[in-house]
Order: C-alpha cells, then structure tokens, then sequence
C-alpha cells in the first residue's frame, strides 16, 4: 500500500506595491500624528491668548502671527533679506563639503598628520561659532564673506569627523587586497575608502545643513536689523 503525502506550500510573503503598502500607513499615521499634535497646540495657543490666560505680550496669537508671515511675503527687503542668508548658507555649505571631506580623508588616512594636527583640531572645536562673530567681523568686515566664514567654521567639524569615522571603520582586508593587485594608495582611497566612508559623510552632512540654517540669520546684519524691527512691532 503506497502513501500519498500532500504537502501545503507555504504562503509566500507580500511582494512589490503590496508590500510597500503597510509602510506607507505607517508613515501616514506617523505624520498624520504629528500634524494633530500640532493643529491641537496651535489652537489651545489661540484660545488662551484669546481668553487672556496667557498675555499676548508673552505669546501672541497664532493668527495674528500668520497674517505678518503672509505679509512678510510680499515684502520685498524680508525676499532680499532671505535671499542673502540662504546664500550664504548655500555657499558656506558648499564649500564646508569641499574643505570638509579632503581635510577627513587626508587625516584619516596618514595617521602621522592625524597625530600633528590634533592638538590643534581639539583647540579650535569646541569653540561655538558664535563667540566668534566679533573677531570675524573685526578682521573680515561685515557682510557674506564674515557669513561664509562663520559658517565653514561652524559646520566643517561633523563633516570632518565624520569622514575619518567612516575610514576607520573600512576594512583593512578590503583595502589591502585592493593595493595586492598593483593599485596605488591614492586608488584605493578613491575606490574602496570613499565608497565604504559615503555613508558616514553624509551622516555628518545632513546637520551640518540644518544647524547652520537655524544660525545663519545670526551672521547677518541686515537679518538682525529686520527680526528687531519686527519684534518692536
């Protein structure tokens, strides 16, 4: 007597836009969350401002606030005001990566420069960016170029250790069995450090941004003239 065996295949899990699906309502959710939040406080804001729980000398209304952010849209010294400033964050950025990923690379990977410049690296890196305008100013004079520089200065520091981070951890295996085949220093940089390091440089990009977006109107006279004048009104 023969036995049939009947096996059951095991369903297979969601593929393509099904499974993408439930992460897009979970991220949905996740916003949809936070934007509750959000209206809730406003609106608990604009009751008490408006029952004179909370002075409005303390915190205004909500409404009143957004009717000057529109008005300031249409302003035209507010346009040329936040034109300047994200200028000069766009080039102080730009030029915090140019400086910023050499600068980690040639100290992540000649340890005897690493060694040199440290004492100094450690002097310079805690001092905030801040506590510097008035130098800044003194020697380089007020506009983009004092700007610039605060900013670089700011901002360079995530990027460049970021960058030896992510060189320290490559492995060593990869990069000798690269230079075993006749590849130079400088290729194996190129082609297996820098690829294997990108993900720690872009960690160390990505609130080099931010940060210096919160602090760039401090850079700028003309930003500082404006929120004065805004906060007397």
């Amino acid at each position: 007597m023969s036995h049939t065996s009947v096996t059951a295949d095991a369903p297979s899990a969601p593929q393509g836009p099904a499974a993408a699906s439930p992460v897009r309502k979970a991220r949905a959710a996740r916003w949809a969350r936070g934007l509750s939040g959000l209206v809730i406080f406003l609106v608990v804001a604009e009751v008490l401002g408006l029952t004179g729980v909370i002075r409005q000398s303390v915190l205004p209304l909500i409404s009143t606030v957004l009717g000057h952010a529109v008005q300031l849209l249409g302003s035209g010294r507010f346009l040329a005001d936040l034109g300047a400033t994200l200028g000069a964050w766009a080039v102080g950025l730009a030029l915090t990566v140019v400086a910023g990923v050499p600068l980690g690379v040639l100290l992540g990977s000649l340890p005897g420069v690493r060694v040199a410049t440290r004492a100094i690296v450690e002097f310079l890196r805690p001092i905030p960016s801040v506590a510097l305008i008035l130098l800044v100013s003194l020697v380089l004079g007020p506009g983009l170029r004092m700007s610039v520089t605060l900013i670089v200065y700011g901002a360079i520091w995530p990027v460049l250790y970021n960058t030896m981070a992510g060189l320290d951890d490559v492995d060593p295996v990869a990069k000798e069995t690269h230079r075993a085949f006749g590849f130079s220093r400088i290729d194996t940089i190129r082609m297996v450090s820098l690829p294997s390091a990108a993900p720690f440089i872009a960690t160390g990009i990505r609130p080099s941004f931010m940060d210096r977006l919160e602090q760039t109107g401090c850079h700028l006279p003309s930003d500082l003239f404006t929120h004065r004048v805004l906060l007397k009104d």
